[in-house]
């Protein structure tokens, strides 16, 4: 598991490391965060950019997919999830990722 700062540090860095455009990224939260990136989101593993983190609780990882949707901009699904999902994750979109 990740603290809150950690996971939002880890994805600001991969965004900035990455050109910096908040909004071209898709922050949200699910239990398994391969099955949200691979399957629902249709991210390709080894092409894409992606991060996942484990946040300490469910509260936790909706107020860090908050934070990027409300403070960054960053595309998303305000309370994604169901809610016991403690698993924030990140990717670039492409026209290949959905949405």
């Amino acid at each position: 598991m990740s603290s809150k700062e950690e996971i939002i540090m880890g994805i600001e860095n991969l965004i900035k490391k990455n050109g910096g455009d908040f909004g071209s990224w898709y922050v949200g939260i699910g239990l398994d965060a391969d099955e949200s990136l691979f399957k629902e989101h249709h991210v390709n593993e080894d092409a894409n950019l992606w991060v996942y983190y484990t946040a300490d609780s469910h509260d936790e990882a909706i107020e860090i997919e908050e934070f990027f949707m409300n403070n960054k901009r960053t595309d998303g699904e305000h309370g994604g999830g169901d809610d016991d999902a403690d698993m924030v994750y990140a990717y670039k979109k492409t026209v290949s990722t959905n949405p």
